[in-house]
């Protein structure tokens, strides 16, 4: 075995073959280019050097054997190397095996191998998530529980949902699952991320503003946009392009929605370049992580979080202040059950405008605000601003707590793509539920 001391090798020799330790700092990143080109070899084919008679022989053994590499080879070799010395020293005399990949910290003893390891099969946990999310939608959200008349303290509140139950259980599970596996802290602060999903150099803080007033220049025009969309559409119709009222609303909302979208990625990929992964360090998104879980139960406390909002607001706030003849009511329940009218206007709410206002709110507005406040208020604040861009005085209270969820989330699961996915299955569960009657589903 080779040992390094204040830049010097010796070298110990014994029955198995040698493991070499290195000093990386001390040697460089020629020696260690050296190094890793050695350990490379098949274990049973390394060779033992004839051991130095002084720690300055060695060193001027070492010197000669160093060839004139470049620094390239080096960073991941030197890791892989003390990784597999560790693993050797904690391995079986007897065993020629690898030694397995640890479990992590949070997978109890029960769970196998393969769903702790799913982060490594995006797909599966697709497949995972869509049949609970099925289950959600057609069974937990359709039922509910009338409470004893000792609990009804307002005549709005003489039911339970299931998906409230549901949720809350979720809730409920997470802390003794936390307690059980003893993770530190068991109730963690939810407005703290000690490791934040952006990394934002300060000389980006003064494009903030600027590339805040070209949104908003691009999301004013869109709606310009969208009428003059209304025009060209109705201008069809008269040369017998088949238009229904229903579907002539959806086209002008997807194709403003689009526009929007589009400017916006734009407007955000070109005055803060570089904005997106793996350049950008603004966002963080990976396919190919442990995001279901956090998807999947983030989903489910939302539904809690949502109803007791929902309760609150229609409490605090005026019958008159709710509207439900909005545009986004009518795309989702379009005159005649147009079908086509709503399959048209469910891809802006299900398909981008999920990805969009992931990437606008969390992806960009959250790490900008971090400039100018701590992460404790920028996150109510950014979940403000995300329920007034929904422009539904009447839904504030829960968009507001819906935003505040996600973005918690986000920071926390330290992937985009756990919001993009809870924020598709919220939007998307409206339009599935108008389409199979079941009409207590509310838009967030």
């Amino acid at each position: 075995m080779a040992f390094a001391c204040g830049g010097t090798v010796t070298w110990r020799c014994g029955p198995r073959a040698p493991r070499l330790c290195v000093d990386a700092a001390a040697r460089g990143s020629a020696r260690r280019a050296w190094i890793a080109r050695r350990t490379a070899r098949p274990h049973a084919d390394a060779r033992v050097p004839a051991a130095p008679t002084s720690r300055r022989s060695a060193a001027a053994a070492d010197s000669a054997a160093l060839p004139d590499d470049s620094e390239g080879e080096l960073s991941a070799a030197a890791a892989d190397l003390v990784g597999s010395a560790e693993s050797a020293s904690g391995a079986s005399d007897s065993s020629g095996d690898e030694t397995p990949a640890l479990r992590p910290a949070w997978a109890p003893a029960w769970m196998p191998e393969w769903l702790v390891r799913v982060k490594d099969r995006p797909w599966l946990q697709v497949a995972l998530i869509l049949p609970l999310y099925a289950l959600h939608l057609l069974v937990f959200s359709k039922q509910s529980f009338k409470l004893p008349p000792q609990l009804i303290l307002h005549s709005k509140m003489k039911t339970l949902g299931m998906d409230s139950v549901v949720g809350f259980i979720v809730a409920v599970a997470t802390l003794v699952w936390r307690k059980t596996m003893r993770l530190d802290p068991v109730i963690p602060n939810m407005l703290e991320a000690k490791r934040p999903p952006w990394k934002v150099p300060r000389e980006q803080r003064k494009k903030v503003l600027p590339t805040t007033v070209f949104l908003i220049i691009a999301y004013i025009f869109s709606g310009y946009g969208a009428l003059a969309w209304e025009q060209l559409l109705l201008f069809s119709s008269v040369y017998g392009v088949p238009l229904t009222v229903p579907t002539l609303r959806a086209w002008k909302v997807l194709l403003g929605h689009l526009m929007w979208v589009y400017m916006g990625l734009t407007i955000l990929d070109k005055r803060l370049k570089p904005f997106f992964p793996p350049e950008g360090k603004w966002l963080r998104c990976k396919f190919k992580e442990n995001w279901g879980w956090w998807a999947l139960g983030g989903y489910y406390f939302s539904a809690l979080l949502f109803n007791i909002a929902d309760l609150v607001n229609q409490l605090v706030l005026p019958p008159s202040i709710f509207n439900d003849e909005t545009v986004v009511s009518k795309l989702i329940n379009p005159e005649n059950r147009d079908l086509v009218a709503m399959a048209i206007g469910s891809i802006g709410p299900c398909i981008t405008a999920p990805v969009f206002e992931e990437v606008l709110y969390r992806g960009f507005l959250l790490p900008a605000l971090i400039f100018y406040f701590p992460l404790p208020v920028a996150l109510p604040v950014s979940s403000v601003l995300f329920a007034v861009h929904h422009m539904n005085p009447g839904g504030m209270i829960p968009l507001t707590v819906l935003g505040l969820a996600w973005a918690i989330l986000y920071a926390k699961s330290r992937n985009l793509l756990v919001t993009i996915v809870i924020h598709a299955m919220w939007n998307s569960r409206v339009f599935l539920g108008s389409l199979l009657g079941l009409d207590f589903l509310r838009h967030g």
